[in-house]
């Protein structure tokens, strides 16, 4: 990653912070502007709403270049004959966007501007079409093919990461690791044992503060893909199904689960989620408390599912009374307390910045900045205005 990228980011965290901690009192205006003034930020930026607007825009102009150019170039799409020339072109395309993101990260300054990220997006769906297309004419066999396409969208996404810390690409570059080891012999075991592995090497990245904020981002993003892909593979459906070898089975839909597995595998999918909320306490780590508290809910989803509990607006209700009791059982600890803490928990608000906004409140953004309907105008009707008359010199108004 560029030193000033790197610094860039450094800046823009810290100003994020004083605008939460303006927001909440702990800082007047007069230290929110010394505090901005002494972290100056010179990366073009936009709100989340443009943000999106502008990565979307980019990939459909990406999309739209790559479709031209192959009619220009007279390479059709879906033709075998072609498809190594087809590759090549998306090759010298997918270096084309990748130049095109280098430019507006590091001349036009662009940084969170959505332009850089759909520029990254576009070169990494045309390396992935392109290597798609280059074991495809070399007639790989399908499991290996899977490998080499999903390996090569994984390092890809790490490249990215690496040069411009673009955001989703941890997820992606991780989710592409994942893909190619499920196509692996003895992918349940190698997912198991890479998840448990990158999980405690992305944990220890994200909190290593000498390291690049981006990257400790990324390394976050690929912790969540790591824990999932370790809850996939320990799941009571994914054994009982025998998802990890459906390439082989695709008729077989269940088969019989052995008690004892059954019993481990259960075990397992209340273990993962128990073990990532005793994590989250200790840390007071929010993300590891909402994984565990997600996996717990999925789990007992299932469990109760097994037992086929009857009837279900009656498991329903229950389910719910309980939630809202798990909910409220935390207010009345913080209530007992003057300053409403309770084991280094709090329901007050926190020095947390506002700028993130979930999909609900762009959506909300964009739809505000849609034109109002015109009304439509009156017809006119008759209105005197008086007249003229004579003639020869001689006239009058009327």
């Amino acid at each position: 990653m560029r030193p000033e990228i790197r610094e860039a980011d450094a800046r823009w965290e810290v100003v994020r912070a004083a605008e939460a901690w303006r927001a909440v009192g702990a800082i007047d205006d007069d230290a929110f502007a010394a505090i901005a003034a002494r972290y100056a930020d010179d990366r073009r930026r936009t709100k989340s709403a443009f943000r999106a607007l502008f990565f979307v825009f980019t990939l459909l102009g990406g999309l739209a270049t790559g479709a031209f150019a192959s009619m220009f170039f007279r390479v059709r799409l879906f033709d075998d004959r072609e498809a190594l020339a087809h590759a090549v072109l998306l090759a010298a395309l997918a270096t084309i966007a990748a130049f095109g993101a280098e430019a507006a990260t590091a001349v036009q300054r662009l940084r969170r501007f959505g332009i850089e990220e759909g520029l990254v997006a576009v070169a990494l769906l045309f390396t992935t079409a392109a290597t798609f297309l280059l074991v495809d004419h070399a007639e790989v066999p399908s499991r290996p093919s899977t490998a080499i396409v999903a390996l090569a969208f994984a390092v890809a996404s790490a490249l990215a990461v690496w040069r411009w810390g673009t955001p989703g690409c941890g997820a992606l570059a991780a989710a592409g690791l994942f893909v190619a080891l499920f196509v692996a012999p003895g992918a349940r075991w190698l997912w198991l044992g890479a998840g448990v592995a990158l999980a405690l090497a992305a944990d220890r990245v994200a909190g290593t503060p000498s390291i690049a904020i981006a990257y400790r981002r990324r390394a976050e993003e690929a912790a969540v893909v790591a824990v999932a892909a370790v809850y996939a593979a320990v799941h009571i459906e994914g054994i009982a199904r025998d998802l990890f070898g459906w390439i082989d089975r695709v008729s077989q839909v269940t088969r019989t689960v052995e008690p004892p597995l059954r019993a481990l595998s259960w075990t397992a999918m209340f273990a993962l989620p128990l073990a990532l909320v005793t994590l989250g306490v200790k840390r007071r780590d929010r993300l590891a408390l909402s994984l565990g508290a997600l996996f717990l809910l999925v789990s007992c989803g299932g469990a109760v599912d097994a037992v086929d509990l009857e009837p279900v607006w009656l498991v329903l209700l229950v389910a719910g009374l309980i939630l809202l009791g798990a909910a409220a059982a935390p207010r009345g600890l913080f209530a007992r307390s003057s300053a409403r803490i309770a084991g280094g928990f709090t329901d007050r608000a926190l020095f947390e910045s506002t700028e993130g906004r979930g999909f609900l409140e762009i959506a909300a953004s964009l739809a505000a900045f849609t034109p109002a309907a015109r009304r439509p105008e009156a017809e006119e009707g008759f209105r005197g205005g008086g007249g003229e008359l004579g003639g020869g010199g001689a006239s009058g108004k009327f």
